[in-house]
């Protein structure tokens, strides 16, 4: 790539560091992303199960 060409060892040290530490927190942040995600995944599960706790059994049967 020419850009390791045009730059100095130094500068290009410098960016690939700036560059490492922008992805860890981008990573970071999706793994913050992800667990809110599953917080809200939980969330809606637990109040389908209770809603289907609260239902009569008569109400469960297949309709003919």
């Amino acid at each position: 790539m020419q850009i390791w060409k045009d730059h100095s060892r130094p500068d290009i040290l410098k960016s690939l560091e700036t560059e490492i530490a922008k992805a860890q927190a981008e990573l970071r942040c999706a793994r913050n992303d992800i667990e809110k995600a599953q917080n809200r995944l939980s969330f809606a599960l637990t109040g389908i199960h209770n809603l289907k706790d609260r239902e009569d059994p008569a109400d469960m049967k297949p309709k003919v």
